[in-house]
């Protein structure tokens, strides 16, 4: 027979108050009372789990490994671990940072991704660095910056998309950085 909630909660109060009473005088009914109460935990803990929870299909009920692959891969879709990272060539100035989403802004702006404090050497929004889903490669955007950006000596056009490797030097703000995996 199934209990309610609100049964449950009445019998625990009843519980409660009978294991107060017995404390002063019966210490050995008390531990049974203790036990009871354990048991009614049990069955609350229960009533109160989601049904979603208890009810989740296992492999027993038809789940084969490539339903397991498809769920976990539909919750790692959206999961970007970042590999690269910008290291600045000047020691006077040293900055790495860390490449860590798909559309990254640098700038002097509160709202980018990374704040370069360098006045008017850099633009409110300088660059954008974005990764490419296909080839998992990146590439780097001047968001039309006033003193521009430099990519292995040579001047980048503005809202123009040019592809980034390893190895690679971006200069901007007066900077010099060396395009590095994350991981070496």
């Amino acid at each position: 027979m199934k209990r309610t909630l609100s049964t449950i909660l009445i019998s625990l109060v009843i519980i409660v108050v009978a294991l107060f009473a017995l404390l002063s005088y019966f210490p050995w009914q008390a531990a049974l009372v203790l036990t009871l109460m354990v048991i009614l935990l049990i069955e609350i803990i229960i009533a109160i789990a989601p049904a979603a929870f208890l009810s989740r299909p296992t492999l027993a009920d038809g789940i084969n490994d490539e339903d397991v692959l498809q769920i976990f891969s539909s919750m790692l879709k959206d999961v970007f671990t970042p590999d690269t990272i910008l290291a600045s060539t000047n020691t006077s100035r040293p900055y790495q940072i860390l490449i860590d989403t798909k559309n990254y802004t640098i700038g002097r702006e509160e709202g980018c991704n990374y704040v370069l404090p360098l006045g008017s050497e850099i633009s409110r929004k300088h660059i954008c660095i974005r990764y490419r889903e296909g080839s998992g490669g990146y590439t780097v955007s001047d968001l039309g910056s006033t003193n521009g950006t430099v990519l292995n000596g040579e001047q980048l056009k503005p809202h123009q998309t040019y592809p980034i490797k390893n190895g690679d030097i971006l200069a901007f703000a007066g900077i010099p950085f060396v395009i590095k995996s994350a991981y070496y």
